[in-house]
């Protein structure tokens, strides 16, 4: 191989160590640092027709709030539908509040045909099979009320 691929080599290598140490570094303590809000354990279920909906991101939005500071928590169910909210490291909760709820459920089996379609998905953006209907919270129709400790949401029945 010439020098100068080498030398790219390792750049690039030296590089992807380096992002994996600042992220591992930042992404490293608990939601009980100085300054965070107390998060309480948070779970629920999102069905869809009396299914489990797999792969359904859920974000709550606090209510009235404008605080640019201000927590979404969020999670992402998993195959049985259920899921777990984080708002600082994975898993921990959310803090004690009124929210309004957002759901997006990405079409995992879309195919996209067009270039621009085709960049959007590389980009993360599916469709929503939701059809945006439970997209933005002030329509949505869903909220939920953290309190302190364990926090078992009602079931998000879908139709």
């Amino acid at each position: 191989m010439p020098r100068c691929c080498r030398w790219w080599d390792w750049v690039a290598r030296s590089a992807v160590v380096a992002l994996v140490a600042v992220a591992t570094y930042t992404g490293c303590g608990d939601s009980s640092s100085a300054g965070n809000k107390p998060v309480f354990p948070t779970q629920g279920t999102v069905t869809y027709l009396g299914q489990g909906a797999a792969g359904v991101v859920v974000t709550l939005h606090p209510s009235g709030a404008n605080d640019p500071a201000a927590i979404y928590p969020h999670g992402t169910t998993d195959a049985s539908g259920a899921f777990q909210l984080t708002s600082y490291v994975l898993n921990d909760g959310a803090p004690v509040g009124t929210y309004r709820v957002s759901l997006k459920w990405p079409d995992t089996s879309y195919q996209p045909r067009t270039p621009e379609e085709r960049e959007n998905m590389f980009m993360g953006e599916r469709p929503d099979r939701f059809r945006g209907r439970y997209l933005n919270p002030a329509t949505s129709n869903l909220t939920v009320t953290i309190t302190e400790g364990e926090n078992q949401l009602p079931p998000f029945d879908l139709r």
